[in-house]
């Protein structure tokens, strides 16, 4: 399953706080190995599609 929302902001914006908090919610499910997939920054990793994102981020949902 893809995930339904993004949440983007700017180095020492508070993200990874606001990680930590949703990621506590039974709820919300983030990924547990990687906080910032950077999948849309990198053209090797966006190049691999949305199946290889969903797999590689979310196969644990």
């Amino acid at each position: 399953m893809l995930p339904n929302f993004l949440c983007v902001g700017a180095q020492k914006s508070g993200t990874t706080t606001l990680y930590e908090i949703l990621k506590q919610h039974p709820d919300i499910f983030l990924p547990q190995k990687i906080k910032e997939t950077k999948f849309f920054v990198f053209e090797e990793k966006f190049s691999k599609g949305k199946a290889w994102y969903e797999k590689e981020f979310f196969s644990e949902w």
